[in-house]
């Protein structure tokens, strides 16, 4: 279910994005990992010697080379104030956002966002949001759709 970006619901805004995981990084429970373009290029680095002789490490350099910044955001150790915070900011942020995939199973739920570039046929800025194991992972750049489409397809 992938269509090309249309309007204000298929942005994501990286910067209140960031800023929300920046205001909330210090509470008690909260585990942030963020890398950067130089962070980026270093892991980009590393998969590629290890490309040499693995061709999923291959796979995965294809699919990460315009990946230019990274964050994780794993919330679940937060008390539940902390928690419904934290999930109503974020909710408020990703509402404005283009679901590109959304699966449910009972309660859980696990939603990616991002923007399709129907000239490049590139997803830009994805979004993966699971609130019910209160984790956020961003990969910020762009992914070839088609790249992406064989994984979530295969796993």
């Amino acid at each position: 279910m992938m269509a090309g970006a249309t309007g204000i619901r298929d942005y994501i805004s990286r910067q209140q994005i960031k800023l929300l995981i920046s205001e909330c990084r210090h509470y008690e429970g909260a585990e942030v990992v963020q890398m950067g373009p130089l962070g980026t290029g270093a892991l980009k680095g590393a998969i590629r010697l290890a490309a040499i002789s693995d061709p999923d490490a291959r796979d995965i350099l294809k699919l990460i080379k315009g990946i230019n910044g990274i964050s994780v955001f794993d919330f679940s150790g937060c008390c539940e104030e902390d928690k419904n915070d934290i999930t109503y900011r974020l909710e408020g942020i990703l509402g404005k956002a283009e679901v590109l995939m959304e699966a449910k199973e009972g309660s859980d739920r696990f939603s990616l966002f991002g923007v399709v570039d129907d000239n490049s046929q590139e997803l830009n800025d994805l979004v993966m949001y699971a609130p019910n194991d209160c984790a956020l992972i961003c990969l910020f750049g762009s992914i070839p759709a088609d790249k992406a489409v064989h994984i979530i397809d295969n796993d």
